[in-house]
């Protein structure tokens, strides 16, 4: 990098990336048997969404328009999914009719009606209800921000399932996850939700990706920058 720095002198940022190393980072998804998303907040540099579509990635957990568009006109194979619970007025019926979106996620009634009026009542889309986690597991917690409890998550999955979309869960247990077992008891909180709401899911992301050590000379976990549908 010294040698990068001394060669260019660069007044703006300057990107040094490592193709090998997107490689290696998506090989270690490959034992997951469902589909990888990259998130789209974690580096949305074009240069970056190259490499991770080269590397084999062709989901992406997107926020925003923005995201979503950024990604299609870059590559016209890759699956966009709409995972903001909170979206500007307009912006499911943009991504729905214009660009194919089918994916998207909610955690409260007013979002869900808002959605469902703006996808024809949502008859061709997989709606995933996200459940708050417990507290503790990681460094940020984000259930203060998104996410309802089973009670409430029950309830919106019932009202999925009536509008004639696919009901599915979903659940962050915050960035930087120090603590493997946060999974098990977000995994446990999904156990009861499907049993209070009584209906099928069709399918559940994993929000933040596995567990993995920060670095070789730290204890602690981080997670890994990705989500994953089952």
């Amino acid at each position: 990098m010294e040698s990068l720095i001394e060669a260019l002198r660069p007044i703006e940022p300057v990107y040094a990336l490592f193709p090998d190393k997107f490689r290696a980072a998506r090989r270690r998804f490959d034992a997951f048997s469902g589909d990888t998303l990259y998130a789209m907040k974690a580096n949305p540099a074009p240069a970056v969404l190259d490499l991770v579509y080269a590397a084999g990635t062709r989901h992406f957990d997107t926020a925003s328009l923005f995201e979503i568009e950024l990604v299609r006109k870059r590559h016209s194979d890759a699956i966009c999914h709409f995972m903001a619970p909170v979206r500007l007025p307009g912006a499911a019926r943009i991504a729905h009719a214009e660009h194919g979106v089918r994916d998207f996620v909610v955690d409260c009634d007013c979002e869900l009606d808002k959605l469902l009026a703006e996808t024809g009542n949502g008859r061709d889309c997989r709606i995933f209800v996200r459940l708050a986690t417990w507290p503790g597991g990681a460094v940020f917690d984000l259930s203060g921000k998104f996410g309802a409890g089973p009670d409430d998550a029950a309830g919106l999955l019932r009202r999925v399932n009536e509008a004639g979309a696919e009901p599915a869960l979903t659940f962050h247990v915050g960035s930087q996850c120090v603590n493997p077992l946060a999974y098990v008891q977000a995994i446990e909180l999904v156990r009861c939700t499907i049993a209070l709401a009584g209906v099928d899911i069709a399918a559940l992301d994993i929000g933040g990706g596995f567990p993995a050590r920060a670095c070789r000379s730290s204890p602690r976990w981080c997670c890994a920058r990705a989500t994953g549908f089952i």
